[in-house]
């Protein structure tokens, strides 16, 4: 009995059969093999160069920042003649002050030995030239932008009082800068930097530094927080002053004092807050005060700006304090507690 040939015997006796097909097909078997060779070549190669790249790295090109902060390191230490190790800068800034449309000057804040210094240089000359220098235990600067020309904004905090002392400092592109406004002893002062304007706080009071045809004045800054609108989780205490003693209150409520020992007043129950949240603190009084706030630093995380903000770091009853001008000082307690929680904190 013969077998019946297949499907794939009479394909093989037709490419015997037919010389052209036969070519054909081992043409096209030899691209595939060839496009796989060429393939496991290119697998082979890709991994090669992953593995050089890996232990023999390309140089790393610095970015532009970087290359300023490297050029004004230099500019300073040649200025000062000190090796550059020695100079630990602190902030720097590349700016425009000579209002050309390129930056071309920088102000630095940098340590030298035990004193800061603040210096402003330009580049514009053959030579880099030093326009301005300052030195203290504590100083920084910034930038604000006033009528369209950036200024530089010098500013120190000394004393026990942490008296902030400041000026602003402009350039017409001759000679050294020059002084547009200062202010000083400002007691427990602070500066804040909003959309590259300059807000000042200190002394129980906001002002807001404004410029009106290239004089400069400080506007005090009557936009007080209210509750709720500071949002959800964040509350508010107030502080005003009726008949020289200070008054508070916390939600919209006037809050109870009592008049305790060693010129204190103590709040008596402690106001309630949640794990997480947020109490804004409103000491901005139609006049200057000198107002110092206390908290301790395992029980409540200080938050900077405009306001004081402060939030509780731990559950049960913390307390900040507050002196008003070197006399009486005032307890306030909070209860950081769950609703689920039903404890109210009472003070001795």
């Amino acid at each position: 009995m013969v077998d019946e040939p297949t499907r794939i015997d009479r394909f093989v006796r037709r490419v015997k059969n037919n010389p052209v097909l036969a070519t054909v097909l081992t043409v096209c078997i030899g691209v595939l093999a060839l496009a796989g060779l060429v393939d496991a070549i290119d697998k082979i190669v890709v991994t090669c160069r992953s593995c050089y790249e890996h232990f023999h790295p390309p140089p790393r090109v610095p970015s532009v920042a970087e290359m300023q902060r490297t050029r004004a390191v230099a500019v300073i230490a040649n200025y000062i003649q000190e090796p550059v190790a020695l100079v630990e800068v602190k902030s720097l800034q590349w700016v425009d002050l000579a209002g050309k449309g390129d930056e071309q000057e920088f102000y630095v804040c940098y340590e030298l030995g035990a004193l800061r210094h603040v210096s402003v240089y330009t580049t514009r000359t053959s030579e880099p030239q030093r326009l301005f220098h300052e030195q203290s235990y504590s100083m920084d600067v910034g930038s604000a932008v006033y009528e369209g020309r950036q200024h530089v904004v010098v500013w120190h905090v000394e004393g026990s009082g942490g008296y902030l002392r400041f000026s602003v400092l402009g350039w017409d592109g001759v000679g050294s800068l020059q002084t547009k406004f200062a202010d000083d002893a400002i007691f427990q002062g602070s500066l804040l930097f909003v959309d590259r304007q300059v807000y000042v706080s200190g002394a129980g009071q906001k002002h807001q530094l404004v410029c009106e045809n290239g004089n400069f004045a400080l506007r005090p800054y009557r936009l007080h927080p209210k509750y709720p609108e500071q949002g959800e989780g964040c509350h508010v205490l107030r502080i005003e002053v009726k008949e020289d003693r200070l008054v508070f209150e916390f939600d919209n409520e006037e809050v109870a004092l009592e008049k305790a020992e060693d010129d204190r007043y103590v709040l008596k129950q402690g106001l309630p807050i949640r794990p997480g949240e947020s109490v804004l603190i409103d000491d901005n009084l139609e006049q200057r005060r000198g107002l110092r706030l206390f908290g301790g630093a395992d029980e409540v995380d200080w938050e900077s700006g405009l306001y004081p903000m402060f939030v509780p770091i731990r559950r049960g009853s913390v307390k900040i304090c507050i002196n008003d001008s070197y006399g009486p000082w005032y307890e306030i307690w909070f209860d950081v507690k769950d609703r689920s929680d039903n404890w109210v904190t009472t003070l001795p």
